[in-house]
């Protein structure tokens, strides 16, 4: 690996590297229109196809993504006899402004730094408080379990301190890493089994390194006993929550062959791509019934607050996401394909947490997954071209004119946090994209 360019795309977690990959990804866009409308006899037309094969080898899909860590979360323990967890459910970047703060979050006081808030343009808030700053030694012995009759079952805090799980989890719970990312405390989460399982969870919002140093920690949770959620793994396989039999929490773990979500397979058929595509859409279903405190922000739900928590944002996430499956699997040509697939991509850009996660987080690399199969159908649009509006400082003002239905959240006024819908402009036909911006504390 002698080129530089390929190099810096492959660490782990560098915004440089996320930036040279938007910024590539915009001079092969250029450079594709341009070859396309270049008048014959272009004095670069011979040099032109070795350039266009270099960046696309750069861009390929497969290149080392930042999340899992390269040392992995943990291994994945053999599959248990007894019936894994049903997937079927009875309802249903964003750039980092500063190496230690997640985008509409200040570390420091100040500004955001007491909570966050979000509204949409009716004016409508919520908000959260950030926990003060806590420390975390890994050094902690393996539990047995939790009994509800045991010496563990003390009400209140001291409990943690009995059951060397949750006692992990409030050790998490006030740290700053917690306070940066997750902008909120849990110490009294409620029962121990969601305790546990909302830690774990909070893992995939960190950078790749901090989630490693607290995913290290798991280890000695990561036993084959206990039932499993198996999900299908879009790239490395890895356990993302540990089993606690005795609490009642079951593991779940990605595993390359899982099967997908029914109801996402009966709408996708054989459609190009369709492994890929469902893989992604069956992780967001299923972490959307795990994971209350995603957003669900797709243009059409007015809610101010749609925590899919709640019965019907989850409702609403599978039902749009079906019927938009079905209209990408039916679509009849490759620019109609393009668009159809824009509106999958959107549902899952629109599923978020506040703050946003980090851009080498496991979310990010869902989202990353997602534009790569983007970027594949793009190919096949002549006259195509796709923005995905989430480099480091893009202020609202530069991208303007080519979203609208934006969300704003208290943050860097102006700054773009996160993209939910890439823009498109297929020859004369544009669809404007949405972001998340900052309107200021």
């Amino acid at each position: 690996m002698s080129d530089p360019f390929e190099r810096l795309l492959a660490v782990p977690g560098s915004e440089l590297a996320r930036r040279l990959r938007a910024g590539l990804e915009l001079v092969e866009a250029a450079l594709r229109d341009a070859a396309r409308t270049a008048p014959a006899g272009d004095p670069g037309a011979d040099v032109y196809p070795e350039v266009r094969d270099h960046l696309r080898g750069l861009l390929a899909p497969g290149r080392p993504q930042a999340w899992p860590p390269a040392r992995g979360p943990f291994a994945v323990p053999p599959a248990p006899a007894v019936s894994p967890v049903s997937l079927v459910s009875p309802v249903f970047q964003v750039p980092r402004r500063r190496a230690d703060a997640p985008a509409g979050v200040s570390p420091t006081g100040g500004g955001t730094g007491g909570g966050f808030s979000t509204s949409r343009p009716d004016g409508e808030e919520f908000s959260a408080s950030r926990p003060g700053d806590g420390r975390f030694s890994a050094d902690r012995p393996r539990d047995e379990g939790f009994s509800a009759e045991g010496p563990g079952a003390v009400s209140g805090p001291t409990r943690h301190a009995r059951v060397p799980r949750l006692e992990l989890a409030e050790a998490f719970n006030e740290s700053p890493e917690a306070a940066v990312w997750t902008g909120t405390h849990r110490s009294e989460a409620g029962e121990p089994g969601e305790t546990w399982r909302r830690f774990c969870l909070d893992l995939l919002r960190l950078p790749a390194s901090v989630a490693h140093r607290w995913q290290s920690a798991l280890c000695a949770y990561g036993g084959a006993g206990g039932d499993w959620i198996d999900l299908p793994a879009s790239g490395t396989e890895a356990v993302l929550i540990p089993p606690w039999p005795a609490a009642g929490v079951a593991g779940l773990r990605l595993l390359r062959g899982a099967p997908l979500d029914p109801e996402v397979t009966d709408a996708l058929g054989d459609a190009p791509g369709a492994r890929e595509l469902g893989t992604l859409c069956t992780l967001l279903l299923r972490l959307a019934e795990l994971d209350g405190e995603l957003l669900y922000w797709r243009a059409l739900v007015t809610d101010s607050t749609p925590r899919l928590a709640d019965r019907e944002p989850r409702r609403q996430l599978r039902l749009f996401l079906r019927r938009r499956l079905r209209e990408y699997a039916r679509a009849g040509s490759d620019d109609a394909r393009l668009f159809r697939l824009i509106d999958v991509d959107e549902d899952l850009r629109s599923t978020v947490h506040l703050p946003i996660p980090a851009s080498d987080s496991w979310w990010h690399g869902l989202w990353d997954s997602s534009w790569r199969l983007l970027t594949r159908a793009r190919e096949r649009v002549p006259g195509a071209s796709l923005r995905r509006m989430e480099l480091t400082g893009l202020q609202l003002a530069e991208v303007g004119r080519l979203t609208r239905d934006n969300i704003r959240v208290t943050g860097a006024g102006g700054i773009v946090l996160h993209c939910l819908r890439v823009y498109v402009k297929v020859n004369d036909d544009r669809r404007p994209g949405r972001v998340v911006y900052g309107a200021g504390s």
